[in-house]
């Protein structure tokens, strides 16, 4: 008998998470908590013989006073399953169950890493989007001869200047990738969103049941590339980056990466996933990581519209506050359409 309950209490969502052993940070108590200011955090799962065999992290945001729906945190969250090969099952599952929880929406991100059964098997509001890399932890030199040619070059020539990295967890590390990210986003006129705070980057280090460290490219004392990385379980992570644009002919970023899988192995990961592009696998960032490894890894989202009726005069409802027609904000391709910003 698969009995369902939603999980809002800290000791109930650490002691559930334990039991997936394929997760990610993502999927944490503590890591909802540090994006409440966008939903609540609430876990959904289910229980098969009084085993969660599903648990599916999202939060829940209100609309007006009347509606809400469900999205999912920064990064790559989405459902843990048990059992791999019964994921298209509980998918169904969980549909079937979500469609009475009263929300009007739901988008979620899943992760590239955990969620391929559900993604090769083209389930219903599952939308392929991109691809992400990822370096598989294999030893130093049998890995390096796997990158492109011209990033092993680059790799080689900032080592044999001089170029060096260290990896700490310290108050001066953190100091230094703030001024380094910082400044990385105002070069990219990045949305505010990407400006963490300095509370959001201490407790994103402080995680339990992760490793989290940040890497520092250094050139002659200087500091030229940050990164943060974390590992849990099998996988690592590169979360956030940022590099000194005055030493952009060194590409430090590459020796970053190549060193951070190091790190990530002895941790225990079996890769370190990088991310993909800006939304494509074909702008500069995606092509930047393809330097490191053939490893696609299909990107999804999910989009499911739980209440049609209410997202249709709720969509129609935008329209007129932006002014613009109902058929330009179904064109806009945001998801839910009634929270695009034009």
């Amino acid at each position: 008998m698969i009995q369902w309950k939603t999980i809002v209490d800290p000791d109930g969502w650490r002691s559930t998470l334990h039991q997936f052993a394929r997760r990610d940070f993502f999927h944490t108590y503590e890591y909802h908590q540090l994006h409440n200011d966008q939903g609540d955090p609430l876990m959904q799962v289910a229980y098969k013989n009084g085993s969660p065999q599903f648990a599916f992290p999202f939060l829940r945001r209100s609309i007006d006073d009347q509606n809400f729906d469900f999205t999912s945190v920064y990064g790559y969250p989405g459902p843990l399953i048990q059992n791999s090969d019964e994921a298209a099952i509980w998918w169904q599952r969980w549909q079937d169950h979500i469609k009475h929880s009263g929300a009007v929406a739901l988008f979620s991100r899943l992760h590239p890493m955990l969620h391929q059964e559900l993604i090769q098997s083209r389930c219903e509001n599952v939308e392929l989007l991109s691809h992400t890399i990822a370096i598989p932890c294999l030893p130093d030199e049998r890995r390096l001869m796997s990158y492109k040619k011209t990033t092993r070059y680059e790799i080689r020539k900032l080592i044999q200047a001089g170029g060096r990295v260290e990896f700490c967890d310290s108050k001066a590390s953190m100091d230094v990738f703030q001024e380094l990210y910082y400044a990385t986003m105002k070069g990219l006129n990045a949305n505010d969103y990407y400006f963490f705070s300095r509370e959001y980057l201490d407790h994103l280090m402080q995680l339990p049941g992760i490793s989290a460290t940040i890497g520092t490219v250094y050139l002659e004392e200087q500091p030229i590339a940050v990164g943060l990385f974390t590992v849990c379980g099998e996988t690592g992570q590169y979360y956030l980056g940022g590099s000194n644009w005055e030493f952009r002919k060194w590409a430090p970023s590459k020796l970053l990466l190549h060193t951070a899988v190091d790190w990530a192995a002895r941790g225990g990961a079996q890769y370190l996933h990088l991310g993909g592009g800006m939304g494509n696998d074909t702008d500069g960032l995606f092509r930047f990581k393809s330097g490191f490894s053939q490893d696609r890894w299909p990107f999804a989202t999910v989009r499911m519209i739980l209440d049609r009726d209410k997202y249709l005069d709720l969509s129609k409802k935008r329209a007129d506050e932006l002014s613009v027609s109902i058929e330009e904000v179904e064109e806009s391709g945001y998801f839910p359409n009634y929270r695009w910003q034009k």
